[in-house]
């Protein structure tokens, strides 16, 4: 919609608002669960920087996976900014859905061994 109000005003096309697609769409989606699967290969004493390199890392590998799948062209704009978008969509809900509903508590306690009574 603002593309075409855009042309019509003979302005130009912000060229990153106006290639937002779809697969950059599940890239977000993809980010509200990477923080489970932190928590699935890190335990309850792994250090808050280890884990949140480690949230970096998997934003980043689904950012520009996700740019490379989508576009044959590949740009490392659109490959950054997809990333960007994928760890802080990774952190809003590690913060503000995942731990206060104690998921990932119960993501990091699997594997674990039960304390003994």
């Amino acid at each position: 919609m603002l593309d075409i109000i855009l042309a019509a005003e003979g302005g130009d096309i912000d060229p990153i608002a106006g290639s937002i697609s779809t697969v950059q769409v599940a890239s977000m989606f993809i980010g509200i669960f990477i923080p489970i699967l932190v928590g699935l290969v890190t335990k309850v004493t792994t250090a808050p920087l280890v884990k949140s390199m480690l949230l970096l890392g998997l934003s980043a590998i689904s950012g520009f996976l996700t740019e490379f799948v989508n576009d044959p062209s590949f740009e490392w704009q659109q490959a950054l900014l997809t990333s960007v978008v994928t760890f802080i969509t990774g952190v809003a809900f590690y913060f503000g859905v995942w731990t206060p509903t104690g998921v990932t508590a119960s993501v990091q306690a699997v594997g674990s061994k039960p304390k003994a009574e």
